[in-house]
C-alpha cells in the first residue's frame, strides 16, 4: 500500500509561519494526523471546481489547505495556505496562478520542495 507524503511549497511556509502560534500549531498537527503518510488523501479533502479541478481543498477550522495530489510520485503537494474568507481569492489572482505553474513544474523537476517539514511534536 502506498503512503503519501506531504510537501509545503515555500509560500506555503511563509503563510504558515505568519499564523499565530496556536492555528499554525493546529494546522501542522492535522498535516501530520491526516495526511503525512497516509493511503488515501481524497478522502479528508474535497475537489475543487471548474478551472481548478486539478486542486484539493483540506478544512482546518477556519482555516484551508489548498493541495495538488501527485499519484505518481505519490506526493501531496500544498500550495496555498489561508483563512477561508480569502484563500481562494489569493489563490485565483494571476500572479498567483503563474506562481503555482511554477511550483508544479518545480516540483515535476525535483527542484524547490520542503520535506520533512511537520513533526509531530511542534
Amino acid at each position: 500500500m502506498k503512503k503519501y507524503k506531504v510537501c509545503l511549497e515555500k509560500k506555503a511556509i511563509k503563510q504558515l509561519l505568519k499564523l499565530d502560534k496556536f492555528d499554525a500549531k493546529r494546522i501542522k498537527k492535522w498535516i501530520h494526523c491526516n495526511l503525512d503518510e497516509c493511503s488515501d488523501p481524497y478522502c479528508h479533502g474535497k475537489e475543487l471546481k471548474y478551472n481548478l479541478s486539478k486542486y484539493w481543498r483540506y478544512r482546518v477550522g477556519d482555516y484551508r489547505l489548498i493541495a495538488k495530489i501527485d499519484n505518481e510520485k505519490i506526493l501531496i503537494f500544498i500550495v496555498n495556505i489561508g483563512h477561508r474568507r480569502d484563500v481562494y481569492y489569493h489563490f485565483h489572482s494571476e500572479s498567483n496562478i503563474n506562481f503555482l505553474k511554477e511550483g508544479i513544474r518545480a516540483l515535476n523537476n525535483g527542484e524547490g520542495v520542503q520535506h520533512g517539514l511537520i513533526k509531530e511534536d511542534e
